[in-house]
Protein backbone atom coordinates (compact mmCIF):
# COMPACT_ATOMS: atom_id res chain seq x y z
CA UNK A 1 0.00 0.00 0.00
CA UNK A 2 2.74 2.76 0.93
CA UNK A 3 4.74 1.68 -2.11
CA UNK A 4 2.08 2.74 -3.97
CA UNK A 5 1.17 5.74 -2.39
CA UNK A 6 5.21 6.76 -2.74
CA UNK A 7 5.20 5.67 -6.62
CA UNK A 8 1.57 8.04 -6.68
CA UNK A 9 3.76 10.63 -5.40
CA UNK A 10 6.80 10.57 -7.36
CA UNK A 11 4.74 10.26 -10.65
CA UNK A 12 2.89 13.31 -9.37
CA UNK A 13 6.05 15.06 -8.71
CA UNK A 14 7.36 14.14 -12.07
CA UNK A 15 3.82 14.76 -13.45
CA UNK A 16 4.23 18.72 -11.76
CA UNK A 17 8.03 19.12 -12.81
CA UNK A 18 7.22 18.74 -16.54
CA UNK A 19 4.17 21.13 -16.57
CA UNK A 20 6.58 23.45 -15.06
CA UNK A 21 9.18 22.73 -17.25
CA UNK A 22 6.67 23.52 -20.20
CA UNK A 23 5.54 26.66 -18.78
CA UNK A 24 8.89 27.61 -19.04
CA UNK A 25 9.16 26.50 -22.40
CA UNK A 26 5.94 28.14 -23.55
CA UNK A 27 7.85 31.37 -22.48
CA UNK A 28 10.94 30.98 -24.23
CA UNK A 29 8.79 30.42 -27.31
CA UNK A 30 6.63 33.53 -26.96
CA UNK A 31 9.93 35.45 -26.15
CA UNK A 32 11.14 34.03 -29.56
CA UNK A 33 7.97 34.71 -31.42
CA UNK A 34 8.62 38.35 -30.59
CA UNK A 35 12.06 38.23 -31.74
CA UNK A 36 10.47 37.42 -35.05
CA UNK A 37 8.46 39.82 -34.97
CA UNK A 38 11.24 42.74 -34.30
CA UNK A 39 12.90 41.17 -37.61
CA UNK A 40 9.31 41.55 -39.26
CA UNK A 41 9.64 45.48 -38.30
CA UNK A 42 13.03 45.87 -39.22
CA UNK A 43 12.70 44.50 -42.43
CA UNK A 44 9.78 46.05 -43.00
CA UNK A 45 11.16 49.51 -42.42
CA UNK A 46 14.32 48.87 -44.73
CA UNK A 47 12.57 46.71 -47.33
CA UNK A 48 11.67 49.47 -49.34
CA UNK A 49 13.32 50.38 -52.99
CA UNK A 50 16.95 51.05 -52.83
CA UNK A 51 16.44 54.42 -55.25
CA UNK A 52 14.85 55.72 -52.17
CA UNK A 53 17.57 55.33 -50.11
CA UNK A 54 20.37 55.62 -52.40
CA UNK A 55 22.39 58.72 -52.42
CA UNK A 56 21.54 60.92 -55.71
CA UNK A 57 24.81 61.14 -58.34
CA UNK A 58 26.24 64.47 -58.71
CA UNK A 59 25.25 66.14 -62.00
CA UNK A 60 28.91 65.46 -63.31
CA UNK A 61 29.91 63.06 -60.90
CA UNK A 62 31.39 60.10 -62.72
CA UNK A 63 31.04 56.47 -61.72
CA UNK A 64 34.11 56.43 -60.05
CA UNK A 65 33.37 58.93 -57.58
CA UNK A 66 29.82 57.72 -56.73
CA UNK A 67 31.18 53.89 -56.53
CA UNK A 68 33.43 55.19 -53.67
CA UNK A 69 30.74 57.15 -51.95
CA UNK A 70 28.12 54.55 -52.50
CA UNK A 71 30.47 51.66 -51.37
CA UNK A 72 30.33 51.65 -48.15
CA UNK A 73 27.13 51.73 -47.62
CA UNK A 74 26.10 49.06 -49.53
CA UNK A 75 28.64 47.18 -47.46
CA UNK A 76 26.54 48.48 -44.76
CA UNK A 77 23.49 46.76 -46.25
CA UNK A 78 25.17 43.87 -47.09
CA UNK A 79 26.47 42.99 -43.21
CA UNK A 80 22.67 43.65 -42.14
CA UNK A 81 21.32 41.13 -44.28
CA UNK A 82 23.62 38.95 -43.40
CA UNK A 83 22.96 39.68 -39.56
CA UNK A 84 19.64 39.58 -39.90
CA UNK A 85 19.23 36.11 -42.00
CA UNK A 86 21.81 34.78 -39.33
CA UNK A 87 20.15 35.60 -36.70
CA UNK A 88 16.69 34.06 -38.48
CA UNK A 89 18.40 30.71 -39.08
CA UNK A 90 19.44 30.89 -35.07
CA UNK A 91 15.41 31.81 -34.40
CA UNK A 92 14.27 29.55 -36.63
CA UNK A 93 16.53 26.32 -35.59
CA UNK A 94 15.83 27.74 -31.48
CA UNK A 95 12.19 27.60 -32.26
CA UNK A 96 11.89 24.46 -33.71
CA UNK A 97 14.04 22.74 -31.04
CA UNK A 98 11.79 24.00 -28.71
CA UNK A 99 8.43 23.21 -30.60
CA UNK A 100 10.05 19.33 -30.58
CA UNK A 101 10.93 20.01 -27.05
CA UNK A 102 7.36 20.86 -25.84
CA UNK A 103 5.98 18.11 -28.07
CA UNK A 104 7.97 15.48 -25.94
CA UNK A 105 7.05 17.42 -22.86
CA UNK A 106 2.95 17.42 -23.71
CA UNK A 107 3.61 12.98 -24.66
CA UNK A 108 5.76 12.90 -21.43
CA UNK A 109 2.71 14.46 -19.46
CA UNK A 110 0.22 12.75 -20.89
CA UNK A 111 2.17 9.25 -20.40
CA UNK A 112 2.33 9.92 -16.72
CA UNK A 113 -1.46 11.07 -16.83
CA UNK A 114 -2.33 7.21 -17.82
CA UNK A 115 -0.14 5.83 -15.34
CA UNK A 116 -1.22 8.16 -12.69
CA UNK A 117 -4.85 6.87 -13.49
CA UNK A 118 -3.57 3.22 -13.92
CA UNK A 119 -2.36 2.96 -10.35
CA UNK A 120 -5.70 5.06 -8.66
CA UNK A 121 -7.24 2.14 -10.46
CA UNK A 122 -5.39 -0.44 -8.70
CA UNK A 123 -4.86 1.19 -5.57
CA UNK A 124 -8.56 1.14 -5.18
CA UNK A 125 -8.64 -2.28 -6.21
CA UNK A 126 -5.87 -2.87 -3.34
CA UNK A 127 -7.81 -0.96 -1.12
CA UNK A 128 -10.92 -2.89 -1.33
CA UNK A 129 -8.94 -6.39 -1.12
CA UNK A 130 -7.27 -4.76 2.06
CA UNK A 131 -11.57 -4.36 3.12
CA UNK A 132 -12.39 -7.24 2.43
CA UNK A 133 -9.75 -9.19 3.97
CA UNK A 134 -10.24 -7.14 7.36
CA UNK A 135 -13.46 -8.29 7.05
CA UNK A 136 -12.48 -12.23 6.92
CA UNK A 137 -10.64 -11.31 9.99
CA UNK A 138 -13.23 -10.10 11.38
CA UNK A 139 -15.60 -12.76 11.08
CA UNK A 140 -13.41 -15.89 11.05
CA UNK A 141 -10.73 -14.76 13.91
CA UNK A 142 -7.53 -13.64 13.29
CA UNK A 143 -5.87 -17.11 13.82
CA UNK A 144 -7.90 -18.87 11.39
CA UNK A 145 -7.21 -16.56 8.75
CA UNK A 146 -3.24 -16.72 9.84
CA UNK A 147 -3.88 -20.33 9.92
CA UNK A 148 -5.47 -20.75 6.39
CA UNK A 149 -2.81 -18.21 4.82
CA UNK A 150 -0.14 -21.31 6.12
CA UNK A 151 -1.97 -24.07 4.35
CA UNK A 152 -2.57 -21.81 1.31
CA UNK A 153 1.56 -20.96 1.52
CA UNK A 154 1.85 -24.93 1.77
CA UNK A 155 0.01 -25.70 -0.90
CA UNK A 156 1.80 -23.49 -3.52
CA UNK A 157 5.39 -24.81 -2.17
CA UNK A 158 3.90 -28.15 -2.63
CA UNK A 159 2.79 -27.29 -5.98
CA UNK A 160 5.47 -25.56 -7.35
CA UNK A 161 8.11 -28.47 -6.35
CA UNK A 162 5.48 -30.77 -8.12
CA UNK A 163 5.89 -28.77 -11.54
CA UNK A 164 10.21 -28.63 -11.21
CA UNK A 165 9.83 -32.16 -10.90
CA UNK A 166 7.80 -32.30 -13.91
CA UNK A 167 10.18 -30.19 -15.74
CA UNK A 168 13.20 -32.55 -14.60
CA UNK A 169 11.13 -35.99 -15.75
CA UNK A 170 10.11 -34.20 -18.84
CA UNK A 171 13.76 -32.82 -19.62
CA UNK A 172 15.06 -36.63 -18.99
CA UNK A 173 12.69 -38.06 -21.07
CA UNK A 174 13.61 -36.26 -24.20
Amino acid sequence: MDEIQKEKEQIEKERDAVIKKTEVLEKRFSALNSKAGLVDLHAREYGYYPEEWLPEAGTLESAKSYRKRIFPLLKKVANMIQSLYSKYLELKDRNRKLSDRNMDLENRVERLREEVSVIKKENVALLNVAYDMDRVVTVLGENKVKEAIEVAKHLEQANAKQKIKKRRIDREGR
